[in-house]
């Protein structure tokens, strides 16, 4: 028989710190090979002072522990607000300068920027996704 070439399986769920620590040691070093751990970036971190520079050596000190690359969910964007009270967009000069660092560490970013229309609309008889709206309504 011929090798078999497995995929890895992406943990998507990382974190940062401790928590990236437990991930790591319980999959990515408990089997080489077979599994890709991704950090995140707590945004909300950026708003504080010294924040940007906070989480750079964060993602740093995420990189070096074994992080293969970044996750960006959706609170970017919908949840996370600066100082100034404004949500946080994808293209802020904050996110932009810290994905900018993963380039640099080699890490890949996957990053979610968006959800269905219906999201947004009345959760009525008319909305195409009113069973998840109503099964999850926040």
């Amino acid at each position: 028989m011929g090798e078999t070439n497995l995929a890895a399986i992406v943990n998507l769920d990382g974190r940062w710190g401790d928590e990236l620590e437990a991930n790591l040691d319980r999959y990515d070093r408990a089997f080489p090979e077979r599994f890709l751990t991704f950090c995140h970036i707590d945004w909300r971190r950026a708003a504080e002072p010294d924040g940007v520079a906070s989480l750079e050596r964060e993602l740093r000190d995420s990189a070096a522990r074994g992080a293969r690359g970044i996750k960006v969910w959706k609170d970017l964007g919908l949840v996370v607000r600066g100082s100034d009270g404004a949500l946080v967009m994808p293209d802020a000069p904050e996110v932009v300068h810290l994905l900018g660092v993963a380039g640099e560490l080699g890490l890949p970013v996957l990053i979610h920027v968006a959800d269905p229309r219906a999201f947004f609309d009345p959760a009525d008889h008319r909305n195409e996704r009113i069973d998840e709206l109503s099964a999850m309504p926040q």
